[in-house]
């Protein structure tokens, strides 16, 4: 491309979520060839559909570049496998070869729509069904109905059967405009796991009937209206994607089983709902502070000022102020460690908030007071990479009347607090400045981590600080009610 060969490579693994492309870059095609400092070229590890490698950079008829991708999967109790992502590329008038994963996984333009589309291609539909209420028919124990709303590809919801009737339905909390949904089926204890030779799931069978359903839309949660009938689905949609002809004001959708092949149970990975481009609003960060690690340069830590209502954030980063050519998603959180940086260049990061509109739901209840409630504290990464540890997890179980509860022994690592097998309260990474030393003051605070109350009525919040000690240091959650 304009006198300039770009040598593609994949690493480091398709079982890992950080699996990603690059590319070397010479004047002539025997080389010699030299790293691209902007690499990654893709790079996504956040998202229903993380990973990104294992594929080729094309251009299409109409002169566009694209970047096809391998992403990791897993359904029913089978091994892993994998499917595909397209992201726009493009080559900068420096010869820049890049990429944009954000907004991935979200509603695109078809190629040709867009002139740039490395720039433009997202529609601006949001995700309106992420951490929403679900109502189920049943559940089959150890596959939660909040699986299905989750953004995460290695989980699912399953009912306790595949007969008729089973159903899941999603309160988007208000009335939205809805666009457009996508509905990823699982294959929880299907007899014959279906996919073509050679696809990972098991035995190749050609079936006459596959899952078959109907989706219904209501503002009421009692008077429903078809949006689509796969009564009698002949294919293998098992991520069946369907734009309405004109936007549905809708504020519960409702998926029914009608059929599950194989003798399986009616499961679903995620019940993705898409919508509200009118009252979207993406908003940037002006406060954000990054540290970079001076034990590894491959490594940040980036913070920023919570923007109220957000549903995410976008974390833009790159050589020059100018091509900031990566980037990651995060949801329900105002920080991130990315280990995913060259060592030699400095680096410049933007955050952008984006918000779909809704909320996400919390339920608020006694428990929350502390009233047979239960925190645990996980040390290391949860779910980098297929069957990887999970890392150590302290559980403490909260009483009433006690408003501090300490986590000692702290050293420097990653860590994330969450209610036991609920919601993510903070995570980040810890490190040597924050827990060694002789100081009495915080080192790191970190507020309105989630709302106490009883039932509806709001009474404090629960805030977190970091003590340094002389070996180790301290994670103190604090209960601070205001009633």
């Amino acid at each position: 491309h304009n006198g300039k060969y770009y040598l593609q490579y994949a690493a480091i693994g398709l079982e890992f979520l950080s699996y990603s492309h690059g590319v070397y870059v010479s004047d002539n095609p025997m080389g010699p060839f030299e790293y691209s400092q902007h690499n990654p070229l893709t790079f996504k590890t956040t998202g229903f559909a993380p990973g990104a490698g294992h594929g080729s950079t094309f251009f299409d008829k109409n002169g566009q570049l694209w970047t096809i991708c391998m992403i990791p999967s897993m359904y029913g109790s089978g091994r892993g496998g994998s499917e595909m992502s397209l992201f726009p590329s493009a080559i900068d008038a420096e010869g820049v070869m890049h990429s944009n994963t954000a907004f991935g996984d979200y509603p695109q333009y078809y190629p040709g729509i867009k002139e740039n589309a490395v720039d433009n291609n997202f529609t601006g539909w949001m995700l309106l069904s992420l951490k929403k209420y679900v109502e189920v028919s049943s559940t089959l124990p150890g596959y939660k109905a909040s699986n299905a709303v989750d953004e995460n590809f290695m989980t699912h919801w399953s009912a306790a059967t595949g007969d008729p009737g089973e159903y899941l339905t999603v309160d988007l909390g208000k009335d939205c405009d809805v666009y457009a949904i996508q509905i990823n089926f699982d294959q929880q204890d299907a007899k014959v796991q279906t996919g073509g030779p050679g696809s990972g799931f098991g035995v190749s069978s050609g079936l006459d009937r596959y899952q078959s359903y109907t989706v219904e839309a209501s503002n009421d949660n009692k008077n429903w209206s078809m949006i689509l009938d796969r009564s009698n689905n002949t294919q293998d949609l098992r991520h069946d994607y369907f734009e309405l002809p004109e936007p549905v004001k809708a504020r519960y959708l409702k998926i029914t089983n009608v059929f599950t092949h194989d003798e399986g149970k009616f499961s679903v990975k995620d019940f993705r709902i898409f919508g509200n481009p009118d009252v979207a609003k993406f908003t940037k960060v002006t406060d954000v502070k990054v540290v970079r690690s001076p034990e590894d340069r491959r490594d940040a830590t980036i913070l920023w000022q919570p923007v109220p209502g957000a549903d995410g954030y976008v974390v833009r980063y790159g050589i020059e102020p100018d091509k900031l050519y990566n980037n990651y998603m995060v949801y329900d959180a105002n920080t991130i460690t990315i280990h995913s940086l060259n060592r030699q260049p400095e680096y410049y990061f933007e955050v952008e908030a984006f918000d779909s509109g809704t909320d996400f739901y919390r339920e608020i209840t006694e428990e929350t007071m502390g009233m047979g409630a239960e925190m645990e504290l996980q040390k290391g990464r949860r779910g980098m990479g297929f069957g990887q540890d999970a890392g150590s997890t302290v559980r403490i179980m909260t009483y009433e009347g006690v408003n501090e509860y300490v986590f000692d022994n702290i050293t420097p690592d990653f860590y994330t607090l969450r209610h036991t097998f609920g919601p993510v309260l903070w995570s980040g990474e810890l490190t040597a400045a924050e827990l060694i030393g002789s100081g009495t003051e915080p080192t790191l605070t970190a507020k309105n981590l989630t709302e106490l109350g009883k039932g509806t009525e709001v009474l404090g919040m629960m805030n977190l600080k970091i003590l340094p000690g002389k070996e180790n240091g301290k994670i103190v959650v604090t209960f601070d009610y205001n009633k």
